[in-house]
């Protein structure tokens, strides 16, 4: 049987493994978007060996759907190469959940800095109080791929986006 991981993350994977016949770890690097097949034909037993150490990771079958809200490190297939359709949809699937993280990050930030602004307000001894707090944030590159914008009302717990046209331009690459 053979055995082949792909990687669908933005970064390169250096790829650790053990076979049970043999003294020692071995390694091979999985660039991103890439795949490789591991060892050579090996034991059902050596590949049921590699795969449950790296389901502990995220790693995941190639005909399972991606799990929502994480993403997947490693994907494998046994006996063929992993589709080149279902490294890509795993590649995508963890470039939005990238997005949905960036988007967490900057929502965090526009709020920490809505209530450190306030904060400092009463310290001073200042009545007013920030009903109000505008944020944007872009990205300064000549294709910039960031630029949104943030809007936190005074309870703090609630946040809009304003639709696009509104009070924001929202530029940058969209698929």
């Amino acid at each position: 049987m053979k055995l082949y991981v792909a990687n669908p993350t933005f970064q390169h994977h250096q790829f650790h493994y053990w076979l049970p016949e043999t003294a020692g770890r071995k390694q091979i690097r999985i660039p991103l978007g890439e795949q490789r097949q591991i060892g050579e034909e090996m034991a059902p037993a050596a590949i049921d060996s590699i795969i449950q150490n790296y389901l502990q990771y995220g790693m995941m079958r190639e005909i399972d759907s991606p799990p929502r809200g994480r993403t997947v490190c490693l994907v494998y297939s046994i006996d063929r190469p992993v589709r080149p359709d279902r490294l890509k949809a795993f590649a995508d699937h963890n470039l939005g959940v990238q997005k949905l993280i960036g988007q967490k990050l900057r929502h965090d930030a526009a709020v920490q800095t809505s209530e450190q602004m306030n904060q400092s307000m009463q310290e001073m001894n200042r009545p007013e109080r920030i009903d109000t707090f505008e944020m944007t944030i872009q990205e300064e590159s000549d294709d910039p791929t960031v630029a949104e914008g943030i809007q936190v009302v005074a309870d703090m717990s609630r946040v809009h986006t304003p639709p696009d046209g509104v009070t924001v331009s929202r530029r940058g690459r969209r698929k």
